[in-house]
């Protein structure tokens, strides 16, 4: 297949996503695999999340016709986990990625999860995306093309209001009615038939001894939006609470970028956005605390944002970091 080609990545801790577009911007191919995020940038995490990236292209190359082994011209990772410029240059020097170099691209570029869901909407100018996936995080670019993050910094340090938040606060909510410290709530149902035990006594062996993934914790995030709906009290007071988390992550950001009073565009990216009273949870309180936002659901998966910042750097490396 004649033309120039460009991939862009779009690497959680769910999933990772490979979309290829050509110079038209017309994606040719998409292409899906398991999560790149494996809890870290040393050889053994990256040579894992590499691997997801590896099949994902695959996956995107077959679906387009192109070769399955030759390069694109220009790629772009977006990634979760690299927050700064000595993580993008970490992740280029582990053997994997050295590995993936040459198969991958002429020439790559390294950035977090954010840049390329905010490339869906605009690829250099000011704006806001708030992820909220397994993890979440929110990171704007002021028209100076400063950058800053909120939230977002794993999940033992700062991760508040993303799904494995949820999906821990609905078993400790299952746990707390189970003992008593807590009121009773429609929630605890939910949860043990989605980890298959019959009594909350049986949910410590469960979690514990079956190594719960982030990602296992974060798939209970849906139920408790579930509950909320339905009703349950409790269910509804803990997103209440994942919401204002998050709608700070969005002040804050906008305070230190100074992203206000003209109207900025706020991306709403990842699986939860999907759930309708948690979108319009989250949109009521950002229109009532920052009403010069305009919130944005992306038409196209952060891949294709991805995929145009390797078009749009011309085959050249794009920017590498985010501060």
């Amino acid at each position: 297949m004649a033309g120039r080609f460009y991939v862009g990545i779009d690497g959680g801790g769910t999933r990772t996503r490979a979309c290829i577009i050509d110079e038209q911007r017309r994606a040719r191919g998409w292409g899906e695999a398991g999560a790149w995020w494996c809890g870290g940038l040393h050889e053994g995490a990256a040579a894992l999340g590499i691997a997801a990236v590896e099949a994902a292209v695959r996956r995107a190359r077959q679906e387009s016709g192109l070769p399955l082994d030759q390069p694109q011209v220009g790629a772009f990772l977006s990634l979760a986990g690299i927050q700064t410029a000595r993580d993008a240059a970490r992740l280029r020097r582990r053997a994997a990625f050295r590995a993936l170099e040459p198969w991958l691209a002429e020439r790559i570029g390294v950035d977090g999860d954010p840049v390329g869901a905010l490339a869906t909407v605009t690829a250099e100018g000011p704006g806001i995306v708030l992820i909220e996936g397994t993890g979440a995080a929110c990171w704007g670019r002021d028209a100076a093309g400063r950058t800053w993050r909120a939230n977002g910094w794993g999940p033992h340090l700062s991760d508040e209001g993303s799904g494995s938040y949820l999906g821990w606060a609905a078993l400790q909510a299952t746990m707390r009615a189970y003992d008593g410290r807590g009121p009773d709530t429609a929630l605890a149902a939910s949860v043990l038939r989605h980890v298959a035990v019959e009594d909350a006594s049986e949910l410590p062996r469960a979690v514990y001894e079956g190594e719960f993934s982030r990602t296992q914790i974060a798939a209970l995030a849906p139920l408790l939006i579930d509950a909320a709906q339905e009703g349950d009290p409790v269910a509804r007071d803990i997103l209440e609470r994942a919401i204002a988390e998050l709608t700070a992550s969005v002040a804050a950001v906008v305070e230190k970028l100074c992203l206000y009073p003209d109207t900025y565009p706020l991306v709403l990216a990842g699986g939860l956005f999907e759930h309708g009273l948690f979108h319009r949870l989250l949109t009521e309180q950002v229109g009532h605390e920052l009403p010069h936002l305009k919130p944005v659901k992306p038409e196209h998966p952060p891949a294709y944002g991805a995929a145009l910042l390797a078009l749009a750097a011309g085959g050249r490396a794009g920017k590498e970091t985010q501060r």
